[in-house]
């Protein structure tokens, strides 16, 4: 009997077994909110690299265009992107500094990051998604 009843719970909660658990799910207070924020941040961050990667790998070997080699190209992306995260890393600073010492300063200063990724991410899957249909 224990048995059929085991498989029966497994059977009908198989859903959740296989979902991931999310600091998103629940969260509690600032500390909760945080934690979803950071983890939906460090999310964003791997696509946003992911899509960095591929980008310039497909710079290096489709933009040969006079004068500028897919080397060229490749170098002048990832300084940009350098300098993307200097500003990004800048102004979440700038917001954390304006809610300093509040509770909220933390949330504020990792939602920023989240939500300039979010941007970013999209801003180069668009462009490479461009050069993928052509």
């Amino acid at each position: 009997m224990k048995y059929i009843l085991t498989i029966a719970i497994l059977f009908f909660s198989g859903n959740s077994i296989s979902k991931e658990i999310t600091p998103c799910d629940n969260p509690k207070g600032r500390s909760g909110q945080a934690a979803c924020f950071k983890y939906q941040y460090e999310k964003e961050e791997i696509k946003l690299n992911e899509t960095y990667k591929d980008l310039v790998e497909f710079s290096k070997s489709h933009f040969n265009v006079g004068s500028k080699t897919g080397e060229n190209v490749a170098n002048t992306l990832m300084a940009s992107q350098q300098e993307w995260e200097e500003y990004r890393d800048t102004y979440c600073e700038y917001k954390y500094d304006t809610y300093y010492p509040g509770s909220g300063a933390y949330n504020r200063k990792i939602y920023c990051k989240l939500k300039i990724t979010r941007a970013r991410l999209k801003e180069l899957t668009k462009e490479y998604d461009f050069w993928l249909s052509r």
